[in-house]
């Protein structure tokens, strides 16, 4: 029966030719919709009354009244149904058809019959479907079918069975009523339509007011249906701030916009924001069309669209705003972390109020708990040693107007801790007529730098101890043979070869060598430079006429693992140069001793004892003499010889004393 009734109702609206550009912000389009309704229900409704009455009117007699019914009905049936009429002209026909059927019912059955009352109904009628013109030419049409009636009983014509049931005067005032709740259900009813049409003016200004608002704001904009999430309507700025185009957004929902891994999540708290109440927002994270991520505060109401519970978005790009809030935290947190790493803290002194304010990493270094009262001078002096605590005092009182900054160390007494050495910084600050209001700064903690300075310059002084009481000279020297120091040592050695030039640091070593060994010396930096370490002696004259020597070794300096300069220790080595040639000239001594002792003397040794042997067989004294004299010359020469090694023998023991004196 439902999908009857649905396809009587599809049938009776596609043939009742309704304008449909007609919007609901026209007051005819409900008069249409009502003639519409009017005629769905009149149909089947309608044949409550006739059913009943055709069959009375034939059972009386009364076949016309019969057929005029049947005939009525049935044009009425083809004007609502006919879709060749317009809906103005199925409007005016069903008036006069009703109009003809009710004067025919009045002059056939009298007062008695529905006649009067259809006059009533279709000036009602008239009223709610056609303009309200119409409705006042009904009331008109009425007064005039009631006059003419009037006239009738008056002259009793046709034999109307309105002469027996009244007089002029009865009809008249019977019928005045009639008009009068005409006049008054007219008015009722265009009040009515006149305060639906001022309501439907104000609804539409009213979107029109919100269509402005939401086309036209520069903020992207959203609409979407609570239940489905499917957006239902954006605005330009959301078009052009996300990049999708209106088609991509309605064709999405709102989910869509977050990234992947948050749409549970955004899902969840959408359905319970929607259960929860109507005003809703926070920060999300939306995605554009190109991919990119930005930080949304949103702000969401839900309300009534065309009959769908929809949610209106208004979305916020606070990306910007979000990494500049992010940095400034991260600035903080960096700034924080720096002053405990550099153990440093800032303060300042309101010189008008002598309140102190110190940061965080300021009371740690005071060893003050943070409070939220304020600091004043006095509570710091038992903080500091005595003998500074007149730079504290002084550090607040400028030494004159105008003054800008002040520099201070002093020491800090705790009693957990040693004593520690404070820096301090001090910035003045002036009005515009130059009065001091504040001083602020830093103090910052350099026990560890000033304690490192201390063993830095006791390890400096024992260095420089060693480095002066080595025996050799020591040249330090960058990458470009510059020297960066020296050692007393190496002094002597410059005077000795150049004379009365003084050795100072900033020049080139080169500028310290004498012209016959510069070229030589040049090379050997470039070799120690490489990374070589490079030894060799050098022999000096000096203007006395002594000789001298000095052995050089350089060897390369690295950082890391590169060479960044030289280092240059030379040792005088005279001694022993002349010790190695004393050697080598004892060995010569030696040699030739030796060489003496197997050659020269074993010669005329071995004549002597040749001779001594012949002496012994020889009889004659004249060859005997001969012998003898050839002894004489063989030992004169032995004499010779053994006082030639005896003075080789006397030069190597003075060598000897020298070895020892070595």
């Amino acid at each position: 029966m439902k999908r009857l009734w649905l396809a009587f109702e599809y049938f009776i609206e596609s043939n009742t030719g309704v304008d449909l550009l007609k919007r609901e912000n026209d007051i005819y389009f409900w008069k249409d919709r009502l003639f519409i309704n009017f005629s769905k229900y009149f149909l089947p409704a309608s044949l409550i009354a006739l059913l009943p009455g055709v069959y009375f009117a034939l059972n009386q007699g009364f076949e016309t009244i019969a057929i005029v019914d049947s005939v009525c009905f049935l044009l009425l049936v083809f004007i609502l149904i006919s879709s060749q009429l317009s809906i103005k002209l199925k409007k005016i026909l069903v008036i006069g058809i009703f109009y003809s059927l009710s004067i025919f019912l009045v002059e056939s059955l009298g007062y008695k019959g529905p006649g009067i009352l259809y006059f009533f109904a279709i000036t009602i009628l008239a009223t709610l479907i056609l303009p309200i013109s119409y409705a006042y030419w009904s009331i008109a049409a009425n007064a005039v079918i009631i006059a003419v009636f009037a006239f009738i009983i008056h002259i009793k014509l046709f034999h109307s069975l309105l002469i027996g049931q009244f007089t002029v005067g009865e009809w008249l005032t019977v019928n005045a009523n009639l008009i009068f709740l005409n006049i008054v259900c007219v008015l009722l009813i265009h009040y009515i339509f006149n305060s639906l049409q001022s309501t439907i003016h104000s609804k539409d200004q009213v979107q029109r007011n919100y269509k402005n608002i939401f086309d036209l704001s520069p903020m992207p904009m959203f609409l979407f249906d609570v239940k489905s999430l499917q957006f239902l309507n954006v605005n330009e700025g959301a078009i052009r701030h996300y990049g999708y185009s209106r088609e991509e957004f309605l064709n999405t929902t709102i989910i869509d916009i977050h990234p992947l891994e948050k749409r549970n999540e955004v899902e969840q708290k959408i359905r319970e924001d929607t259960t929860r109440g109507y005003l809703c927002g926070g920060l999300v994270t939306h995605i554009k069309k190109n991919g990119e991520l930005i930080d949304v505060n949103i702000e969401t109401n839900t309300i009534d669209y065309n009959g769908i519970a929809a949610k209106l978005v208004l979305a916020t790009d606070v990306t910007e705003q979000v990494r500049n809030e992010q940095e400034i935290l991260q600035s903080n947190q960096r700034l924080k972390a720096a002053q405990q790493i550099g153990k440093m803290g800032y303060w300042s002194y309101d010189y008008k109020t002598q309140a102190i304010f110190l940061s965080d990493e300021a009371y740690a270094m005071f060893g003050i708990k943070p409070e939220h009262i304020e600091l004043y001078l006095p509570s710091f002096e038992p903080l500091i040693h005595p003998d500074d605590w007149q730079q504290i005092v002084d550090t607040l009182t400028p030494s004159f107007i105008g003054q800008k900054n002040r520099e201070i160390e002093y020491r800090m007494i705790r009693p957990e801790l040693p004593i520690n050495y404070i820096y301090q910084i001090a910035t003045y600050v002036y009005d515009e007529e130059q009065a001091l209001v504040k001083i602020e700064g830093i103090t910052q903690d350099i026990t560890e730098s000033k304690l490192s300075q201390i063993k830095m310059k006791e390890s400096e002084f024992n260095l420089r101890a060693i480095f002066e009481s080595a025996v050799e000279g020591f040249f330090l020297l960058d990458a470009n043979s510059v020297v960066k120091t020296f050692n007393s040592k190496a002094e002597k050695f410059v005077a000795l070869t150049m004379g009365g030039l003084q050795c100072e640091t900033g020049r080139s070593i080169l500028d310290f060598i004498d012209a016959s060994g510069k070229e030589q010396f040049r090379h050997l930096i470039s070799e120690a430079l490489k990374g070589k370490i490079v030894e060799y002696d050098h022999e000096y004259h000096r203007q006395d006429g002594l000789t001298y020597w000095i052995r050089f070794i350089l060897t390369p300096v690295y950082e890391g693992s590169k060479v960044v300069g030289a280092c240059v220790a030379g040792r005088d080595v005279t001694l022993h140069k002349n010790y190695m040639q004393t050697i080598e000239e004892q060995n010569k001594a030696f040699h030739e001793i030796s060489w003496t002792q197997s050659h020269m003397v074993r010669a005329p040794l071995c004549r002597i004892m040749a001779l001594t042997t012949l002496l012994q067989d020889t009889q004659s004294d004249e060859e005997r003499m001969e012998m003898l004299q050839y002894v004489q010359t063989s030992s004169n020469e032995l004499d010779d010889i053994i006082k030639k090694i005896t003075e080789l023998t006397t030069q190597t023991a003075e060598v000897f004393k020298l070895e020892d004196r070595y």
